[in-house]
């Protein structure tokens, strides 16, 4: 979440170089942590980060088309190149669906305020239907959807939705040239 972030300070206009290059510092400190992270979600969501930005400030498309598909088949070779075993991706997978329902059994049997802020790891253990998981006590939903609806209830869901959507009509409106 933080990328975007540090992607706007490329456009300030004051003290530009400084900014800028403390902006590309932290920029590719987080490519790092995600590449170490071995995360393909973080990494197609980097690239599309990218990508868009790229996309939205094209002057010609046919050459954003060609751009974005070479830059789509780094992108797709560097996820080729994560090295992670059958077994690994087997438990990740494994215990993300273990986790998600878990934080749909929060949400349902807690429709109004949820288990509340930082309960998901507290209270998994009372919710898991059957196995718990592989990764220990420091487990996490890996979906920022569901988080709110297992910490938050209905309302927090309701509201994290309707705060993308808001999001997305803004960055229409605003693309919109």
């Amino acid at each position: 979440l933080g990328i975007p972030f540090t992607a706007y300070f490329f456009r300030t206009k004051t003290n530009r170089w400084m900014v800028g290059f403390i902006s590309i510092i932290i920029f590719s400190l987080y490519g790092i942590l995600v590449w170490k992270a071995k995360s393909r979600g973080a990494i197609i969501g980097l690239a599309s980060l990218v990508g868009s930005y790229y996309w939205l400030k094209a002057q010609n498309k046919k050459k954003a088309v060609l751009l974005l598909i070479i830059f789509g088949t780094i992108v797709f070779g560097a996820i080729k190149s994560i090295k992670r075993d059958a077994s690994d991706l087997e438990g990740s997978t494994n215990n993300r669906l273990i986790y998600w329902q878990s934080g749909i059994n929060m949400g349902i049997r807690n429709p109004i305020f949820g288990v509340g802020y930082d309960g998901f790891n507290r209270y998994f253990s009372q919710y898991a239907i059957g196995s718990i998981g592989s990764e220990g006590k420091n487990r996490t939903i890996h979906s920022n959807w569901l988080l709110p609806l297992a910490e938050g209830g209905i309302p927090a869901f309701v509201f994290y939705s309707l705060f993308w959507i808001y999001g997305l009509r803004a960055a229409e409106r605003k693309s919109v040239v």
